[in-house]
């Protein structure tokens, strides 16, 4: 109720400035105005006040706007820490537990290897949605920041391997049959921000976890790469996504109807921000789904070949 008081005396305000604003201008006996004819200056002042009003009208939406955008910057970056320190405290406790597996594994029984697994899975997921969590709060912001560095194929495959075993125990879990061909030629290089590349695959692999379908449960994972492309394809036959809504898949906090009824927890951040990393890296990222089938990702990075070293030397 408050706010519509204040509306009204922005509005009054608005109009009186507007009046006087009028006032002062007749003042100067303008040939346009001065006609002899009261009508005209009575018209003149209604004109300038309903244009007072406006302007009062249109100074209020700008600072509601601007406060709107102080109080959401605020919100991320208070966001973006609260993200930033789960993300270190879930990671330390994952190292630790791997250690401990590690080290001290023939110690446990299985069942304990299986506690263990399950909180190291448990803790996994969490960092993941942390990191979303925290650069969709840096984007929002103008702060996210994507370091690519030249890195051999052959590192990059063995990053990829290493998500892919961490993920072996979430697929058992949930009966999912798991293939998968990683052959990159570690001859090659390639220019990316290698943390985010691996949350690009670690959302797809969590989804292919969450929306599993039921029956025979199969995902496969293929990795390999041509002379200019790193090329990566994700297939799974999960729940799929409806025909009517591939357009929005990739929007923010978005999430298909079936993924919301299968699901009601989640955030609708991976897919977003799996895209902004893939367009950041000069990369491209689709899908081709049907519902109750199957959904498959194809994703392809610019490789760093001779003509872009030539190109390189050239302008230095």
């Amino acid at each position: 109720m408050s706010e519509y008081f204040e509306n009204i005396i922005s509005y009054i305000l608005g109009g009186i400035s507007g009046v006087a604003v009028g006032y002062i201008t007749l003042s100067f006996d303008l040939p346009i105005l001065s006609r002899g004819y009261d009508e005209i200056d009575i018209f003149f002042l209604i004109i300038a006040s309903l244009l007072g009003m406006l302007v009062s009208a249109a100074f209020r939406e700008y600072s509601k706007i601007k406060l709107i955008k102080h109080n959401t910057k605020l919100k991320n970056e208070i966001v973006s820490l609260i993200a930033h320190e789960m993300r270190t405290g879930l990671t330390s406790t994952n190292w630790v537990i791997d250690f401990v597996l590690q080290k001290y594994g023939v110690a446990f029984s299985q069942e304990d290897k299986d506690r263990l697994s399950r909180v190291v899975y448990s803790t996994q997921k969490t960092v993941l949605h942390s990191v979303n969590l925290l650069d969709v709060s840096l984007l929002e912001i103008e702060k996210l920041s994507i370091y690519r560095e030249k890195m051999r194929l052959g590192a990059v495959e063995a990053v990829i391997k290493e998500v892919v075993e961490k993920y072996t125990f979430g697929y058992e879990r949930k009966g999912i049959q798991f293939t998968s061909a990683i052959h990159l030629d570690s001859g090659k290089e390639v220019e990316v921000d290698i943390m985010r590349i691996r949350i690009v695959i670690e959302n797809l692999l969590e989804n292919s976890i969450q929306y599993a379908g039921e029956g025979d449960k199969s995902f496969s994972l293929t990795v390999n790469n041509d002379e200019t492309t790193l090329n990566i394809v994700i297939s799974d036959t999960g729940i799929g996504i409806p025909q009517s809504e591939h357009s929005k898949i990739f929007s923010e906090f978005y999430r298909a109807s079936n993924a919301r009824n299968k699901l009601v927890n989640g955030s609708g951040i991976s897919l977003y921000m799996s895209k902004k990393y893939i367009e950041a890296h000069h990369g491209t990222i689709r899908f081709e789904s049907e519902e109750h089938k199957g959904t498959t990702f194809f994703i392809t990075l610019p490789l760093k070949t001779a003509e872009d070293i030539k190109e390189f030397l050239t302008k230095v």
